[in-house]
């Protein structure tokens, strides 16, 4: 499996979309992304868009039957915990053309360690947050979710261009 092929393969799967996506939600998309130059910037403004927005809290109700999960979010509630935000933040990537993908897990720190290569991991570690596949350096998390105390993403020191990937000898 050759490297363009790996990656044409993560464009198609990271780039799917529901036929039923409001358009105001690609509007927001384009909206916020239109002076972004790279796909990190898309990433990085729409990561502070939501984090800078939107209101973070557990119980943030049932979405009405027949409403869009996200397009609740973005424009009816506001308010959502980090399910909520993960699945906004790659939705609106995909929808400028950025593969994304929706990640959850368990976020272990020293506080969970209990000794002799033991960790209590609670229900209260559960995270959920996206990855976004920028080309030449694979999959990078991200987090908007707002007012999270957890781990802090990566930061690309120099994101203006794409690295180029050198073969090895």
């Amino acid at each position: 499996f050759s490297l363009s092929n790996r990656s044409k393969a993560f464009y198609k799967k990271y780039l799917q979309l529901p036929s039923t996506l409001p358009e105001r939600v690609r509007t927001l998309a384009q909206e916020l992304t239109k002076d972004a130059k790279t796909d990190y910037e898309k990433a990085k403004v729409i990561e502070q868009y939501l984090k800078n927005n939107y209101t973070y809290t557990l119980t943030p109700g049932d979405v009405p039957k027949g409403y869009d999960f996200v397009d609740y979010f973005l424009f009816e509630s506001k308010e959502g915990y980090c399910t909520y935000y993960a699945t906004a933040m790659t939705i609106l990537l995909r929808c400028v053309g950025v593969p994304a993908r929706y990640v959850e897990g368990f976020l272990v720190t020293e506080e969970n360690y209990q000794g002799g290569g033991r960790f209590d991991v609670l229900g209260s570690n559960a995270h959920a947050w996206p990855e976004v596949y920028l080309e030449g350096i694979g999959f990078v998390e991200f987090e908007p979710t707002a007012s999270f105390n957890g781990p802090n993403p990566v930061e690309i020191p120099d994101a203006s261009s794409t690295p180029e990937l050198t073969p090895e000898p």
